[in-house]
């Protein structure tokens, strides 16, 4: 209704908004829609509970043979899976970070009521949420468990220690102790001494000294013990196996390696080199917390792609802005090591499904493949995620439902979140929603198993990244590196970062960037008038507008709290408008992503 009455009586560009009666009307039914799925009971029937088993794999991009069309991948397991499921086309994280990914989908709740933006805090944490603390919520493995589910955990599921001790004795069942993830590095022996080696392809090592196997093994042992009970009582299950690859450091069996041609042969990055005339706050040099990307190109699997007069550990410092980049001939070294170690991923996960199909009750079993977000490989010149562009938060999501084949090797465009993944397990395992707490986020994503081809609830998705002035690893410095950049608040409290918004539906994508300490409401409420105010938008006038309505009204919807302190209202947002003095950047040009689909993203920040 809001959106309806802004779009017909408040903007100034009425004749224009007349002319698009359609996508009104569109907008109008979505709307309803939401209302109506959005309170049902469970949409799969009532009294129909099917064990669980929730595969999170970390950095993993949304890059399978079949599932997202890579051909050249090397993953059977995962392609088999898809053929059987329905695959989510178009689902991005709402932070591009492992802790606060984890933090937020697991409890239901978006970033900003988890105050969770780096490595410092949890959502279990007190005094960091308005309302309800956090040490009451009901996270989503806890929720099965509080309706009779045997809820069992290994790998990384949460990040280590956020919340502590992977939330025991909350979200899960005591029958056995939470199994943590087994990860191995570069030995000093492959790494060649180096600090920052991201890829040691190995031949000597056994299977059960690389990352995942231990944990997928004891998953598996899980998986039987469970199953029996299952057949014996009727006990529902819900297991959660978070695997760490493909997150670096990549050390995988040379056999993986073998699986692919020689580095050199295959495709580079699209954009090999960081954007020119790129606002710093919108880019990144930090990977995943050092400095440099280094090869021991001594190593069997390295060698024989490196250069003639290159020997020993090569290592660069990592780019920075303005067309920057690393050697072509490493990029593409760099690359084979992420698509070996997921294949060996891939391996792992078929473990585990091989499993469940022995035990003779994956007919009665859900099963849900995600990432916590995604990973951009060089692309600009970023080798990490800790931004909003879309390589960065676009993240593969398939669901098994045997129970419903009219989704199995079918395919979805709907927009998706993973804030969406606590309601959407939880409807389509049948457990249903209606015990779900009022101010958890996110939609029930689950009727799409039922019709793939039904209308989307969503018109867009949303993501925020934090950004803090200072030096790079604040308050360190690193030789080689600007003394001032913004960093990714890694060592910040949360109530002094500032977040950026990503804003993306089919035409657009926006990101802007606000103290967190504000409601998001309120941000974009004050943005919209100081926009109007100084009349920057000029022709794309229309379009933010509509972007920014878009925000306040999908907010409300799904009833998000946000704190009543703040300065709100006209009066307050011309105060605070006159005493901020806003730069506001337009940037069309340094983030054009490389993706299947080519789709502008503007750059705003409003510096406050």
């Amino acid at each position: 209704f809001v959106y309806c009455f802004c779009y017909l009586f408040c903007c100034p560009e009425i004749d224009s908004m007349r002319r698009r009666g359609k996508e009104l009307l569109l907008l109008a039914l979505t709307f309803v829609a939401l209302l109506l799925v959005d309170g049902t009971a469970n949409v799969l029937g009532a009294n129909i509970r099917k064990n669980v088993v929730l595969f999170i794999a970390d950095d993993l991009r949304p890059q399978m043979n079949k599932a997202y069309g890579v051909d050249f991948m090397v993953t059977p397991n995962f392609d088999k899976f898809a053929e059987e499921s329905l695959v989510f086309e178009r689902t991005f994280c709402n932070f591009a970070i492992c802790s606060a990914s984890r933090n937020s989908f697991l409890s239901g709740r978006m970033p900003d009521k988890t105050r969770t933006w780096n490595f410092i805090n949890h959502f279990r944490q007190a005094g960091l949420s308005d309302g309800i603390p956090g040490s009451e919520w009901v996270s989503l493995p806890e929720y099965f468990k509080n309706n009779n589910y045997t809820t069992l955990g290994h790998g990384k599921l949460y990040h280590p220690n956020k919340p502590p001790q992977w939330d025991e004795p909350k979200s899960w069942s005591q029958t056995q102790k939470y199994f943590p993830p087994t990860n191995s590095n570069c030995s000093p022996n492959h790494a060649g001494g180096a600090v920052g080696t991201w890829f040691c392809p190995d031949h000597t090592s056994p299977i059960q000294a690389f990352s995942d196997q231990n944990v997928t093994v004891e998953a598996i042992d899980t998986l039987k013990n469970l199953v029996s009970d299952y057949k014996a009582t009727g006990q529902n299950f819900f297991i959660g196996l978070g695997l760490h690859y493909p997150h670096m450091t990549h050390h995988v069996p040379l056999s993986y390696v073998e699986k692919y041609p020689k580095a050199t042969t295959l495709h580079p990055p699209t954009h090999p080199y960081s954007p020119k005339d790129c606002p710093d706050v919108a880019f990144t040099a930090e990977l995943d917390g050092i400095n440099v990307l280094a090869l021991n190109e001594d190593l069997e699997g390295l060698k024989e792609t490196s250069p003639d007069n290159v020997t020993g550990v090569f290592s660069v410092l990592s780019p920075a802005p303005n067309n920057n980049t690393v050697p072509m001939w490493m990029q593409q070294q760099l690359r084979v090591g992420y698509y070996s170690a997921v294949t060996l991923t891939d391996m792992h996960f078929g473990m585990f499904m091989d499993a469940l199909e022995e035990s003779g009750v994956a007919n009665d079993t859900l099963v849900v493949v995600m990432a916590d977000h995604g990973y951009q490989l060089g692309e600009h010149s970023e080798w990490g995620k800790h931004t909003n562009w879309e390589l960065a938060v676009h993240v593969p999501l398939m669901i098994r439902a045997p129970w419903l084949p009219q989704s199995r090797g079918k395919r979805t465009d709907a927009f998706v979140e993973l804030i969406d993944m606590y309601k959407t397990v939880a409807g389509a395992s049948g457990l249903g929603i209606e015990g779900v707490a009022k101010d958890v986020d996110g939609m029930d994503q689950s009727y799409l198993l039922i019709n793939p081809s039904s209308a989307p609830l969503k018109n867009f998705t949303f993501t925020q990244y934090s950004r803090c002035p200072g030096k790079r690893f604040w308050p360190r410095v690193i030789s080689g590196q600007p003394s001032f950049v913004w960093n990714n608040c890694e060592d910040v409290p949360s109530g002094n970062i500032r977040c950026g918004w990503f804003l993306g539906d089919i035409f657009w994508l926006c990101v802007l960037f606000f103290p967190c300490v504000f409601s998001t409401l309120f941000c974009f409420q004050l943005f919209y008038f100081v926009a109007q105010s100084i009349n920057i938008f000029g022709d794309h006038r229309l379009v933010f507008y509509e972007t920014l309505i878009f925000v306040i009204v999908t907010w409300d919807i799904q009833s998000v709290r946000w704190s009543t302190g703040t300065l709100h209202g006209i009066s307050g947002m011309v105060i605070f408008a006159v005493l901020t003095s806003p730069l506001i950047l337009m940037q069309r040009s340094c983030i054009r992503m490389s993706t299947i689909r080519r789709t502008p993203l503007i750059l705003i920040i409003l510096r406050m």
